[in-house]
């Protein structure tokens, strides 16, 4: 059977992904296999460093600077999965499974077991047209689909929609002039859903 890697860190909350960017980059210098990748040490541990630094920022920031963040977080997992998918091949070419966790990597199980909700983030959030919200959504690869909660700030009321593509998620009816706190969480089988992102506020045109 092929060798794979298991993606676990996607379900990794901020601060521990950004703890797995660091011990990823610190294992390429030190690791005694060879790895021929795109991603090196010094990017993987600078924009692990962003993103923690994001972080923090975040904690007394603005709206603007949870998208951001979002988008550091999001940028740190495609550095992972395009590692992890370079550590899998060499570990397939070499037919040893120690390469995998030389680097930080789990091996994937081959028993069935149920998928858990990961996490997502609003990456972006942009007026589609008068009433509309465009969102863009972090990637779960096991989400079957995704529920953005939209709470209108004048009146507290709360409506939940649910879509299949992180990439295509449009708010429309809205009411021109009002402000929006948005949060958004995956679904996977059963109805098992994941916790809800930071919120993000922005204005129907």
């Amino acid at each position: 059977m092929p060798i794979r890697i298991a993606h676990d860190y996607r379900n990794l909350a901020e601060q521990p992904l950004v703890a797995r960017g660091f011990t990823v980059a610190g294992l390429i210098l030190t690791a005694t296999y060879t790895v021929v990748s795109t991603v090196t040490a010094a990017i993987l541990k600078a924009k692990s460093q962003a993103a923690f630094d994001a972080i923090v920022v975040c904690k007394t920031g603005t709206a603007e600077d949870t998208i951001k963040k979002n988008v550091l977080l999001a940028e740190l997992l495609t550095l992972l999965d395009t590692f992890a998918n370079d550590v899998e091949n060499a570990a397939n070419t070499a037919k040893n499974t120690a390469i995998v966790p030389a680097f930080g990597y789990l091996l994937a199980t081959s028993t069935r077991t149920n998928v858990e909700p990961g996490l997502t983030a609003i990456l972006s959030v942009t007026n589609s047209g008068p009433g509309g919200l465009k969102l863009e959504l972090l990637l779960d690869p096991n989400a079957r689909c995704y529920l953005v909660e939209d709470t209108l700030m004048s009146t507290g009321t709360v409506t939940i929609h649910t879509f299949t593509d992180p990439n295509d998620v449009n708010l429309i009816n809205l009411t021109s002039g009002s402000m929006h706190s948005l949060r958004a969480c995956t679904m996977v089988a059963n109805n098992k859903c994941g916790p809800f992102c930071e919120p993000v506020q922005h204005m129907s045109t």
